[in-house]
């Protein structure tokens, strides 16, 4: 079998093609199923040479064995300037790849499924697994889903040669599990743009942040300034940044170096009479919430009124847009370069929702649309940093913890 090796995606140290990646390879090729990776068996230590003298032995406590640690979340970095380091390694790969990707015209198909038989299907046999040493997600269900629906699709496990002529159907169902590693992201997607997007959805209860806004907002307008939920939004996000400070970077054109932005100048996308413009708070981790509803006033003002300056709108790091002002729920934002990272804010609606008790109760929900480049950003960071960003809105007390 011929191999071009510049179709083969190197894991090893600055990119460089391992046994392991040629086997990889191979495989998805030819559909072949891959023996698993031996491993070596974790040996307990010796005893020690000398045993401490004690004067009566102790009874040996029962030991129970590690539980798998939960990613925590990174501490916040604070810096005064912005620094640029290389990309290597796994992400050099991820850059390669993603890239490559690009010539894939892609579309995407949403659509929800009701699991509750499968919950309680679960239920069911969870124990009957654990008795066998196995954890049963929900993640075995989905998998064999989607290998009988190929059975009837095979389309959808095929692949097209390069020059778009003939298609290889697969006869193995090797389904892939997208898996948040400590070394980067091993699976290959893309979107049909010159930067790689991927979208990253989820929904936030605002119900508490709805309560504050209405307590704090006489105050502001006695101060001379409107009190929107933007500015919680725009705080909650730089929050968020000090501890993902990766979406707040910039990938210079040749892919090769990466530039951690010291400012949190978080952009705002405006419906103006000159069209749609971008201008941005300088210095949100500076900035108090009444100090960027003031901003936000003086950009609104000028917007409205076609006289936004240069220094206004250049200089971004971070936008999110407010598609939630003239209706809109869910969207596929565009990041713009040379950002990262944007975010879409759906409009508030009071929906239905159970509480922590399991009864139905009045909700204020917004949906997020985030969109990354996939070059350098992971979907476990995206969503970490979702989920951040969601819990200091959601209970926007938290926020008074980290704030400078």
């Amino acid at each position: 079998m011929q191999i071009k090796l510049s179709e083969v995606v190197g894991t090893g140290k600055d990119g460089r093609i391992l046994k392991e990646d040629i086997l990889n390879f191979i495989a998805r090729q030819t559909g072949a199923i891959l023996p698993p990776t031996p491993f070596e068996e974790i040996r307990p230590p010796p005893p020690s040479a000398v045993a401490p003298s004690t004067p009566a032995a102790k009874p040996k406590e029962k030991t129970t064995p590690p539980s798998i640690p939960t990613p925590a979340i990174p501490k916040p970095v604070f810096t005064g300037k912005d620094h640029t380091e290389p990309i290597k390694g796994f992400q050099k790969a991820m850059v390669r790849t993603m890239s490559a990707a690009l010539k894939i015209p892609h579309f995407g198909y949403k659509d929800e499924v009701d699991l509750s038989q499968l919950v309680r299907l679960r239920s069911e046999l969870k124990g009957l697994a654990e008795s066998r040493g196995v954890k049963l997600s929900y993640m075995p269900f989905f998998i064999k889903a989607a290998s009988l629906g190929l059975l009837h699709f095979p389309i959808l496990n095929s692949s097209l040669d390069e020059n778009c002529t003939n298609i290889t159907y697969k006869a193995a169902h090797n389904i892939g599990l997208a898996m948040d590693t400590s070394q980067g992201l091993l699976v290959t997607m893309s979107a049909a743009l010159k930067i790689p997007h991927f979208g990253y959805k989820d929904e936030v209860d605002l119900s508490q942040l709805v309560r504050l806004r209405s307590e704090l907002k006489g105050l502001a307008e006695s101060r001379g300034v409107k009190l929107s939920y933007m500015p919680f939004f725009i705080k909650a996000a730089s929050l968020g940044l000090l501890h993902f400070p990766i979406l707040n970077s910039s990938l210079d054109e040749n892919c090769t170096n990466i530039t951690y932005k010291a400012a949190h100048n978080i952009g705002l996308a405006m419906d103006t009479s000159q069209g749609l413009l971008v201008p941005n708070v300088k210095n949100v981790q500076m900035l108090s919430v009444f100090e960027i509803a003031v901003e936000l006033n003086r950009l609104q003002t000028l917007g409205a009124a076609g006289q936004l300056g240069t220094a206004d709108l250049t200089g971004g790091t971070f936008t999110l847009s407010n598609i939630g002002s003239i209706g809109g729920t869910y969207t596929k934002p565009v990041i713009l370069p040379p950002e990262v990272a944007i975010g879409a804010l759906g409009k508030i609606q009071v929906l239905p929702r159970f509480n922590h008790k399991g009864d139905v109760v009045k909700a204020h929900i917004m949906n997020i649309s985030w969109s990354a480049d996939h070059r350098i950003i992971d979907g476990a960071t995206m969503c970490r940093f979702s989920n951040l960003w969601r819990s200091y809105l959601e209970n926007p007390a938290s926020m008074v913890l980290d704030l400078k």
